[in-house]
């Protein structure tokens, strides 16, 4: 008979809120949709941006995206919609 399995705090704090548990442990959470949007939350702050590159950071954390044609649609301090051709994502001390 095993154990029964204790749930991590930030599962069950997210659970009872109705809240995504990446979002509690300080994440981010990314929905990229095949018709050349992108979300990002729980991004930082946005710290560079040109239609070719955009650069996001949360202390020493960073999210690059890489495209053609990007544009920022919306912006609120708990996320970011990008639209563009997007090429590339890159983390950088997150995982």
């Amino acid at each position: 008979m095993s154990a029964p399995k204790t749930k991590n705090i930030a599962v069950h704090t997210s659970e009872i809120l109705g809240l995504p548990p990446d979002i509690l442990a300080d994440l981010p959470s990314l929905t990229l949709s095949g018709d050349g949007r992108l979300q990002l939350f729980n991004y930082g702050s946005l710290s560079e941006f040109t239609p070719r590159c955009l650069v996001t950071r949360k202390g020493k954390r960073s999210i690059r995206v890489e495209g053609r044609g990007l544009d920022i649609e919306n912006v609120t301090q708990e996320a970011l919609d990008i639209r563009g051709e997007i090429l590339r994502l890159e983390l950088d001390g997150w995982f």
